[in-house]
């Protein structure tokens, strides 16, 4: 009996330091993966208002293209985010990234952006705008064309909204009425001309603008990636070891 109680408290120490062993390791398996869902939280949240503007901007008319590139008409290419079908015309929807109090008119060269208390400079959108809706009304002739540059979410105007500028909270006004309509003729023919054109529109859009911006950084998203990966691995490692040291 003294020997089997001896074989049992031996083996309960053996079990007791494994575990703890293990435990430590998936305490550091823990640690990296809460770490790299943080780095990745950045991503989430742009995810997640990317998905909700997409559903918004869909919202508009009765189909979307969405990252179109066209000939302009002058030995040129226009990139357009959005083109949007509605019942009276087409839109061209460019999309204006950055949050904070914006100051601009339509035909001040450029606007400021005010976040707490930086303020940086950036190019009129609706000038470039217009250019995109040039290039869709040379494809597109005859049919109405309206441009809209839309600000992502936390963007204001406290000294006044620029015509033809437009924030996500106001995308329902914009709709209303829209559902309902029939689409007349000419333009569902124009709407199907453009989607002819643009249909390598996503690819080449996203080519183009990749070598337009020279690339992205995706710094955050490759030391997550990492960072999980190694937490995988430690994870494991900790059950071999716990195994290693409790089995015989």
């Amino acid at each position: 009996m003294t020997d089997y109680h001896a074989f049992i408290h031996n083996v309960t120490s053996q079990l007791q330091h494994a575990l703890f062993e293990a435990q430590l390791v998936w305490v550091i398996s823990a640690v990296l993966l809460a770490f790299s869902l943080w780095l990745l939280r950045p991503w989430f949240q742009r995810w997640r208002q990317a998905a909700r503007l997409r559903a918004r901007v869909a919202s508009l008319g009765k189909a979307v293209m969405r990252n179109v590139s066209l000939e302009n008409g002058v030995e040129g290419v226009a990139f357009m985010d959005w083109l949007v079908l509605t019942h009276r015309e087409i839109l061209v929807v460019t999309m204006q990234r950055g949050r904070g109090i914006v100051f601009g008119a339509d035909k001040t060269d450029s606007w400021a952006r005010v976040v707490g208390r930086r303020t940086t400079r950036f190019p009129n959108p609706l000038a470039a705008n217009q250019e995109r809706v040039a290039a869709v009304k040379f494809h597109a002739p005859g049919v109405a064309v309206r441009g809209i540059v839309l600000f992502e979410e936390g963007a204001s105007f406290p000294k006044g909204q620029p015509e033809g500028v437009l924030l996500p909270s106001q995308i329902t006004d914009e709709a209303a009425g829209c559902a309902d309509q029939e689409i007349p003729a000419p333009l569902q023919a124009a709407w199907e001309h453009l989607g002819e054109l643009g249909a390598h529109g996503e690819q080449a859009y996203g080519r183009d603008m990749q070598a337009l911006r020279g690339g992205a950084s995706h710094g955050r998203e490759i030391a997550a990636l990492i960072l999980m990966t190694l937490s995988l691995a430690v994870a494991g490692w900790g059950g071999w070891l716990l195994l290693y040291k409790t089995l015989p």
